[in-house]
Order: structure tokens, then C-alpha cells, then sequence
């Protein structure tokens, strides 16, 4: 088969708007309604199809470590750290903690467990996200983005118990039961005037 993209008529830059209206009309002068069946215009139609197919999941396939390579990255930080964090950017925390598994236990960073929290947080385990945190400040105290997710993890349910404690005494007797009375009074007097 030729390139995908020269069967299209686009660049490999192409936007996914630009391919899926390239195709569109390739697919109107091909279709067989149009060319009455006729087997070039077939044989045709079943190139731009693949074409357009190998173009679209090329498109669509992400690969974390290229794009972390793409990154031109200076420093002398394991390209595994890059593409967990480019799997956290797009919300994949699991390929994230998967790739971050490649690192040995005796070589893990600060940064390691600063990764490994912000997916265990998103996954919903608040323990061991709370512990790899705290890993990860005491292995690197000055870094405020450390700190701040350390406290963020440890006050944040604290605080909405609190808001939650609060919101239950609004409603179980005092001021919340007479702000209902009146609301029910008002709502009784609108249906008898």
C-alpha cells in the first residue's frame, strides 16, 4: 500500500478534522452509488478505507515514553518519570503506576513517590497516597508541590468532616428546623390566598 497520508492528500500534520474531510470526500467519489460498481473505483475505495483507518489510529494511539522522549529531556532524570507524568496528564493513573514499577525500589526519587501519590489519590487510596507524600517531603523537605500536596491529602478529608459535622447540625433541630417552619408556613399561606 502506498502512505496513508498520500492516499488522503494530506500531511501527516493534518488535524483529525482535516483527515475525516479528506476522506469524506474521497469516499463520495469513489462510493460505488457513484462509480456504478466499478471494480478500480473498489479497489480504490478499499485503499482510501485503509488508509484512512491506519492514518486515524495513528492519530489516536499514545505512547507516553515517546512523548516523553520528544521532550528533549537535559536531565538526568529516568525517562520513566516523563511518561508517568504524561499518563498522569491525561488521567491514566494506572499506566502511570505501572511505568513507575520499572523504577527499583533503592533508586526511587522524591519525585517517585510525589508520581506515585497523585495516582494512588486519584485511584482513591487516600493511605497510601498520604504515605508515598510523606515520602516523598522527607525525602525532599523544601519542595513546596510536595508539601502542598502532603497537606492538601492529610486536611482534606479533615476538613470535610468538619463541613460535614456542620451541615448535620443545620439540619437536626435549632435555626434549621425553624427556617423549615416558616418555609412550610409560607408555602401553606401561598395555596390558601
Amino acid at each position: 500500500m502506498r502512505d496513508p497520508y498520500s492516499v488522503l492528500g494530506v500531511s501527516p500534520n493534518a488535524s483529525e478534522e482535516e483527515i475525516k474531510k479528506a476522506y469524506k470526500k474521497l469516499a463520495k467519489q469513489y462510493h460505488p452509488d457513484v462509480t456504478g460498481n466499478s471494480p478500480e473505483a473498489e479497489k480504490m475505495m478499499q485503499e482510501i478505507n485503509a488508509a484512512y483507518d491506519e492514518v486515524m489510529n495513528k492519530k489516536n494511539s499514545y505512547n507516553p515514553f515517546e512523548a516523553a522522549s520528544n521532550n528533549n529531556n537535559s536531565s538526568d532524570e529516568p525517562l520513566v518519570y516523563q511518561a508517568a507524568q504524561n499518563y498522569i496528564r491525561y488521567h491514566r493513573f494506572k499506566e502511570a503506576l505501572n511505568a513507575l514499577s520499572q523504577i527499583d525500589i533503592k533508586e526511587r526519587t522524591a519525585k517517585w513517590y510525589y508520581l506515585s501519590a497523585i495516582c494512588h489519590a486519584n485511584l482513591g487510596n487516600a493511605t497510601e497516597a498520604t504515605l508515598n507524600a510523606r515520602k516523598a517531603c522527607s525525602l525532599d523537605p523544601g519542595n513546596s508541590e510536595y508539601s502542598n500536596l502532603l497537606n492538601y491529602l492529610e486536611t482534606g478529608r479533615s476538613t470535610y468532616q468538619q463541613t460535614n459535622r456542620s451541615y448535620g447540625n443545620v439540619y437536626t433541630g435549632g435555626l434549621g428546623s425553624f427556617c423549615l417552619s416558616l418555609i412550610m408556613m409560607r408555602f401553606c399561606c401561598f395555596f390558601c390566598c
